[in-house]
Formats: C-alpha cells, structure tokens, sequence
C-alpha cells in the first residue's frame, strides 16, 4: 500500500467540504462550499489550489490532502486526512512520504506548522517525525501551537 502524492482535483475539494469529524475534532468541519467561495479560501480558490495543494491517495482512494506554502526557505505545512483515516495510523503511511515529497520539491532549510494545541494526538505525531515546539500563537482567541523541522 503506497502512498502517493498528486494535484488537489476541484472534485476532491468538494469531497472534503462533505468530511464530517466527530466530537473535538469537529472543529475541522468545513464551512458550507458557497461560504468557503464567497470568503474565498486558499482551497476554492483555483491559482492556489494549483500551486499550493495536493491530495494524498492510498492506491486509488483519496485519503487526504496537504498544503504546502514555500515562504523563501520556509515551508509552511497544513494537512487534512479524510475522518476515517484518523487515528489509525496512516501518519506513518503518509509523513515520511510528505516529507520526502518536501525534499524532492522544494530548496527549504526548515519546514513549520500550527496545529490546534488540544490536539495531542497530531502533536505527537510531528513530534515524532522530527518537529519540536518552537511557540505559541492565538488566532481568534483559539491555542495554536507553531512547531518546526529543520531539514
């Protein structure tokens, strides 16, 4: 079972606005489609989408998708796994393949993310694939934790 990175498909973009996480997680519910358009967010939004997001298959099921922002050195990483692939173990299907994909791809010396600082289990994962916990940043009034890997 391999892992394979390619271009986010404007049909798989609408797939995840139909994603439905359960209790905590349900923070990262999408918000309407015609909603995300109007506000027009990096997914909807074609010239981003093409330069910035990739969906992550297993064989031939859609399973997921990543962002990838170069910021000049800087990769700046955001993931989202479809709900019934979370928590089962796909991040040590999927990280080594991102971050492999990252060095392929991209003349960055440090890749970094925020993640909701509730969200242990994701912490724990990129804590295991290297990143370490550089701050924290309140966006909203909501906890984000910023870590960073250096490559």
């Amino acid at each position: 079972m391999e892992i394979k990175i390619k271009n986010l498909k404007k049909e798989q973009v609408r797939s995840i606005f139909d994603w439905n996480y359960q209790s905590e997680y349900k923070v990262y519910n999408m918000p309407s489609m015609d909603l995300a358009i109007r506000n027009n967010i990096g997914i909807v939004n074609d010239d981003k989408r093409d330069k910035e997001f990739f969906s992550l298959y297993e064989n031939n099921d859609f399973i997921g998708y990543i962002r990838l922002i170069d910021l000049e050195g800087i990769i700046s990483f955001g993931i989202g796994l479809e709900p019934n692939y979370c928590g089962k173990g796909y991040s040590n299907k999927v990280m080594p393949k991102i971050l492999e994909y990252i060095n392929n791809n991209y003349d960055a010396k440090e890749i970094r993310l925020i993640v909701r600082s509730f969200n242990k289990r994701a912490i724990k994962v990129y804590d295991k694939y290297g990143f370490e916990e550089i701050g924290i940043e309140y966006i909203n009034n909501i906890e984000f934790t910023v870590m960073r890997k250096i490559i």
